[in-house]
């Protein structure tokens, strides 16, 4: 499905360029990442390119996706098994800049990093240009990529040329000139491809396209705001301690399913709990058993409190979400409030655990 239509040309095979990241032939994330790092070193001005460069930015910009957000590309996809190697390898931080990424893994010597750079070198650098020749129609596998090479520098028909020997690529000039002058389109294009391969593949994953880059900021004053507020006229203990929570203590605002898999910061999915405790769990999961229903119960005392004392129409309001027929007043009943509740936590929860999000019980 297009929904993003690509400028038109007197002078390039538009349709050939289409068809070169149509879905419906894509199997796995490869030729969708090596074009879009082939985009970004377009925008960044250069048209002679290392292998190597392409599929370290590939690695780096795939890295939200896989380790900050923990999507999966499926079952044969080597691109998500050489990020999770290199994160569980190397320690590098879930939010690590893109180019100090890749600067990062310039620098180290891993085997299996360069044996995923030579494997993948072989095929995709070539594959993603054959739509721009037909001749390749009926011809073998095995013999596609010689044809390809020599192909791509007979002539300036596809995006760039192969240099095989160097490893490397160069992009013809009336390609750079149509992805440079273009390059707002062109990435709304190439982001429109991805977030419908990445939802296809977690098809019960929230908020797919944000889940491409790097993560989005959160602003949580109004949700600190609101629970001090709730807690200078109650008594309300730490769901993760069972203590209370007193003008001492520096609040911190939890999101109870990690923000990375929900992203949004609906007060329904937010608790207070000290800097202490919210660095521990982290973007882990909390353990149902032990603290669902305190989480219930304080989510319910924050609501009354709300109501009774008129917060706002705002904070009210993100408890509309649980379910469009609440009725929110004074008189909600608890038993009512936490049913529907813990209908709309307990699947998201189930699906972030399937996801691969880890459980936390303190």
């Amino acid at each position: 499905m297009e929904y993003i239509k690509l400028p038109i040309s007197q002078r390039l095979n538009i349709q050939a360029f289409s068809n070169m990241l149509d879905l419906k032939y894509i199997q796995n994330s490869y030729k969708l990442y090596w074009f879009y790092a082939v985009f970004e070193e377009i925008k960044n001005g250069k048209e002679k390119i290392l292998f190597k460069e392409l599929i370290l930015r590939m690695i780096a910009k795939s890295w939200y996706s896989l380790i900050e957000y923990k999507l999966h590309f499926g079952g044969i996809d080597q691109l998500n098994r050489v990020v999770i190697y290199l994160y569980n390898n190397y320690g590098f931080e879930k939010d690590i800049l893109e180019e100090e990424l890749i600067g990062k893994l310039n620098e180290i010597k891993d085997e299996n990093l360069n044996y995923f750079i030579k494997e993948f070198s072989k095929f995709v650098p070539y594959r993603l240009l054959s739509p721009f020749y037909p001749e390749l129609t009926g011809i073998k596998d095995q013999y596609k990529n010689n044809i390809i090479l020599e192909l791509s520098n007979k002539g300036d028909m596809g995006i760039y040329k192969i240099n095989k020997q160097e490893k490397s690529i160069e992009i013809n000039e009336k390609w750079f000139n149509y992805i440079f002058e273009n390059q707002a389109i062109m990435e709304g294009w190439i982001l429109n491809k991805l977030i419908f391969f990445l939802q296809t593949r977690n098809p019960n994953v929230p908020a797919i396209p944000f889940k491409i880059c790097a993560p989005l900021k959160r602003n949580l004053t109004g949700a600190k705001k609101y629970w001090k507020n709730v807690i200078e006229i109650n008594k309300i203990n730490n769901i993760y301690t069972d203590k209370i929570l007193g003008s001492e203590d520096t609040i911190s605002i939890d999101h109870f399913v990690p923000w990375s898999f929900v992203l949004h910061d609906e007060l329904w999915n937010l608790i207070p709990t000290t800097k202490e405790i919210n660095s521990s769990k982290s973007d882990k999961l909390p353990s149902l058993d032990k603290f669902l229903d305190r989480y219930c119960d304080i989510q319910y005392i924050g609501l009354k409190t709300a109501l009774n004392y008129n917060f706002g129409k705002k904070e009210i309001e993100d408890y509309f979400t649980i379910s469009k027929y609440m009725d929110l007043n004074k008189n909600i009943p608890k038993e009512y409030f936490i049913e529907n509740l813990k209908n709309t936590i307990i699947p998201i929860y189930q699906i972030a655990y399937n996801q691969g999000f880890m459980i936390w019980d303190k």
